[in-house]
Formats: C-alpha cells, structure tokens, sequence
C-alpha cells in the first residue's frame, strides 16, 4: 500500500517535531492555506490554496488527478498535531493488511478535543465504530473519491456524519486506533483555518446541524461503538455492555485534560448498539478480521446480550451474567456441561467439556424486547433449562 499524508499547515505549523522521520515511511504533501514556505523540509507536493482544511484539499487534488491515482491510502492531517513514528508505523501496519476505508487515530489525554470518542483508551488495541472525527482521518483511495465533492459542502464540521451514512451504505467499519495516539495540541475552533472560514462566511455550527440532521437520523444521531479488541498476548474482542463497562470501569472513562478538569470519555452520543449488531457483524471486512463464518441472525442476537442461565421445574438459576463470546466459549458461569455454543439449524446447542451436546435450546420467545430460550438438557432426562435476557 502506497500512503500519502496531506498535511494542511501554515506559518504556525508544528510539523518539524515529528516529520523526519515520517517522510521514511509515507509521502507527505504540504498545502499552504496562507503564504508560509517549508521547502526546506522537502515534501513530496506542495501547493497554495485558500480556504479550509477540506476545501484545499478536494482543490489540490482536483488540480492533481494523477495524485489520487497513485496512492492507496490518504491521511488528512492538520499543523497543529503531533505524531509519532511508532502510531505512524503501527497504523500503516494495520491498514496494510486489512485495508479499512476510513480510520483514524485516538486522542492523547492532554489533546485538545471536540468528540470524547476519540480519546484513546489505554487498555485497547482498537475500537471499530461508525465515526471518526475530521481532524485527522486516514481513508482509501475509493472512500476518498466518493466523499470529495462533499468537502465543499461541509467545509470544517459536519462532514462526519456523510461518512458515517456513506459506511452503512458501504457495508463498512471504521477504526480509532487506541494503541496509536497523536496529540491535538491547540483549542479546537481557534486556529487558522477556522479565521479563514469566518472570512469566506462559513458557519460551521450551522452546517453540522444541517449534516447531523440530515445524514444522522438514521442513528437517532448516536456515534455508534460496535466492539473493541483487548491490547494483550490473547485479546478478547468486547461488545456492547461489557465493552461500555470495560471502558467505564476503574479509571478508564477518566480522562484529565487541563489541572482538575476531568471529562468522561463516553456521554450520550456514544451508542453501544444491539440493535445495529447483526448488520455489523455481516460485514465482509469484520468476518475477515475476526476469521470468522458467516454469522447468523441468532447467533449476532446472543453474542451481545447478557442473559440468566437456569432450570425451570424446580426452579433455579445457577447464572445471572453468562456470556456467548464470539469466538464460541461461554462466560460467567463455570461447568462441565456448558463450555462451548453453537448454532444448529437455528437453535442454540450448549456443549460441554467433551465437545458434546448438552442442551439444545429449540423454544425462542421475547417479551417485551425481551429474548427467553427453553431447551431439553440431554444428559439428564425431564430437564428443561431456560436462559433469560437480563
């Protein structure tokens, strides 16, 4: 893959602290949006046009079609972040080899911000959600074309929500990278290329509104996190509650961002979806990045609840969390009887240590949204188990 940096900067540029060595291992263009000069530091391209952020860009290429042509992937920097050579290399890494359409990295805690869900969280690799923010996104080639002619229309802000219906449309994910954080080191809203936007009559407040409510209606104006994976030896891919409670849990959804000012890095635009998890995880890109089949309406339907897990005559319930996880074990509750899950024509099969069925659930009710399974136990006879959404 062939990656190049459009980096918009200006006088005020930070670029120098991290450049060298960048330019090792992608191409950087630099676009002027006033009449400062890095030549010195000899990028690859380098143009002036006015304007915003978006708006140069989309001119630069538009001037340079043979550009979009010859790169795979293109980063949408600003002047005023700081990258290292490892979020660098470790993210060229990724998109390498599973080439997702649009990605973006996480957020320092001391960076400067506008959406809490791009602070990083130390404890993941990534998370893969339907949102990245327009500061510093990293797109294909294809992604790229097809939101061009929208940076005219949504200059600075807004545009985040064509991306997120242009992923749904595309049956595709994007990615922020918790592992690869940069630093946003100036107050968003304050910088150059806001000053230019006042002057050309540009309202970005108006025209995020406008984005959300016409591109964010669909996701009831959520931004949407379908899973994170674990940063460890043996990662675990969270979903729904358990990835909320992950995040939230400890001092994880705290975040210090200047003196004794904490913020959550959740609020309540972020939406751990159920409903939007069967979509998901019909993805052609996820299924290859977890190796995983085909999966099932039924199947995406229990891996992101909780439920209860007991006998109905007599009655007992020997578990209140237990978990189906992705990759076919079950959690929350410990016996021989019930290790393993899987779906056999359209029910669910419990196995136990040996790999053998133990209960097949072939009775499927909701109440009130609510999903209740019964099944036959088949080691003991005149056993019927339930398991109960909580």
């Amino acid at each position: 893959m062939k990656h190049l940096m459009l980096l918009r900067l200006g006088k005020k540029s930070i670029h120098k602290s991290w450049i060298y060595r960048l330019r090792k291992i992608m191409d950087i263009a630099f676009i002027y949006y006033d009449d400062s000069n890095f030549s010195e530091d000899s990028p690859d391209y380098e143009a002036f046009f006015e304007g915003t952020k978006l708006t140069g860009i989309k001119k630069f290429l538009d001037t340079n079609p043979n550009i979009l042509e010859n790169y795979d992937y293109f980063w949408l920097f600003e002047d005023d972040l700081v990258i290292s050579h490892e979020t660098a290399d470790g993210i060229i890494s990724f998109i390498n080899k599973y080439r997702p359409v649009l990605s973006a990295p996480s957020l320092t805690a001391d960076s400067f911000y506008t959406h809490p869900v791009m602070f990083q969280n130390i404890d993941l690799m990534l998370r893969g959600t339907d949102f990245v923010e327009c500061m510093s996104p990293i797109m294909s080639r294809e992604f790229l074309r097809d939101t061009l002619k929208e940076f005219e229309a949504y200059p600075i802000w807004g545009i985040e929500y064509y991306w997120q219906h242009l992923l749904w449309e595309k049956r595709e994910l994007a990615f922020i990278y918790d592992k690869y954080p940069i630093s946003h080191t100036r107050p968003t809203g304050h910088g150059s290329l806001y000053k230019n936007a006042e002057g050309k009559n540009i309202n970005h407040i108006e025209d995020n509104a406008i984005a959300q409510e016409l591109y964010g209606k669909k996701f009831n104006k959520y931004i949407n996190v379908l899973f994170g994976m674990q940063d460890n030896f043996n990662p675990s891919i969270l979903v729904s509650d358990d990835l909320r409670e992950y995040i939230d849990s400890g001092s994880r959804h705290l975040v210090k961002l200047h003196g004794d000012h904490i913020i959550p890095c959740l609020k309540n635009d972020t939406y751990f979806a159920n409903s939007l998890f069967t979509q998901f995880l019909s993805f052609q890109r996820i299924q290859e990045i977890f190796g995983l089949h085909d999966i099932t309406p039924l199947e995406s339907q229990l891996i992101v609840r909780t439920w209860s897990f007991g006998r109905i005559e007599p009655h007992a319930e020997w578990a209140k969390k237990l978990k189906f996880d992705i990759s076919g074990n079950i959690r929350g509750y410990n016996n021989s009887n019930e290790r393993y899950w899987k779906v056999i024509d359209d029910n669910l099969v419990i196995l136990g240590d040996d790999k053998m069925t133990s209960t097949v659930f072939n009775h499927i009710s909701q109440d009130n949204g609510k999903f209740y399974l019964q099944g036959e136990h088949k080691k003991s006879s005149n056993m019927i188990h339930y398991l109960k959404e909580t």
